[in-house]
């Protein structure tokens, strides 16, 4: 009866043996677990600098899409401004990929993104442009009351190369304009279906060269575009006549949300890249 106990107890020992040394290893870091992206739709400023037709103040709407796991008191973010086109507002891009386009939706894309770790964590404001083309009376609202307004809100870094913006058809048009006649504010931008004014962003662009704070550039637009027709192209070969070379993209597509819901993976994945670039 004894050898049979001193028998199982060395076998005891030995099974025992590697759960014993492998609490000596390095613990394992385990990945964060993401929460959803929050969406903040209809946020509000009350304007002193935009105004109505009989010159009162405008109440001033932007939605925000913040990415997995916010949390303003443990980090900065990153900021993507994505501006919408002519009759649209600033809830178009949060439900219009989905509801008239057919693609995934603008929160999925990004959470998805930050998981796969295309892109760090990026907070997307979304601001009402009205009809503005961004220009004008709103270009000095956005940069005296909506961006410090929402920088400070959700706790962005608001350094050039933590900064982006992007848009569509007049939203197109308004994100190289700001990009580029703004080149201080922006590492990049990524334009889609823009109608183009070649020698205004020729102007801002050598002007941007020459302080050496040219933005990154990405172009798209849809084959079959009918409503900006080759603008795009236009805006690219511009461009090029002035030494500067931004990236091109085109595609089966029309001037609708199903081409501007498949640019969603493709300007996450560019602005990622950027920001990659600027962490180095």
């Amino acid at each position: 009866m004894k050898k049979f106990s001193l028998k199982y107890l060395a076998l005891a020992a030995f099974l025992s043996l590697p759960a014993f040394v492998s609490c000596n290893k390095e613990p394992v870091e385990e990945e964060e677990e993401l929460t959803i992206c929050m969406q903040y739709k209809n946020l509000e400023i009350k304007s002193a600098i935009m105004k109505d037709n009989n010159k009162n103040p405008l109440t001033m709407k932007y939605n925000v899409l913040t990415p997995p796991s916010f949390d303003p008191n443990k980090e900065k973010y990153n900021v993507l401004y994505l501006l919408h086109g002519y009759g649209d507002d600033n809830t178009a891009w949060l439900d219009s990929p989905q509801s008239r386009g057919g693609t995934a939706s603008l929160a999925s894309k990004m959470y998805q993104a930050v998981k796969d770790g295309v892109i760090t964590k990026t907070v997307v404001v979304m601001p009402d442009g009205l009809t503005s083309f961004y220009m004008g009376d709103w270009e000095e609202y956005f940069y005296k009351e909506l961006m410090p307004e929402v920088e400070k809100k959700f706790n962005i870094d608001g350094r050039r190369e933590r900064r982006v913006i992007a848009g569509l058809s007049m939203g197109g048009f308004g994100s190289a304009y700001h990009a580029l006649k703004h080149s201080d504010m922006f590492c990049a931008v990524y334009t889609m279906s823009m109608a183009s004014a070649d020698d205004m962003f020729k102007a801002f662009a050598l002007d941007a060269k020459s302080k050496g704070t040219l933005p990154a550039i990405y172009v798209v637009n849809g084959d079959s575009d009918a409503t900006v027709g080759k603008a795009p192209e236009g805006f690219v070969a511009a461009l090029q006549s002035i030494g500067i070379e931004p990236k091109y993209d085109h595609w089966m597509g029309g001037h609708d949300w199903k081409f501007w819901g498949e640019c969603i993976p493709k300007f996450i994945e560019f602005f990622g890249e950027e920001f990659k670039k600027n962490q180095k």
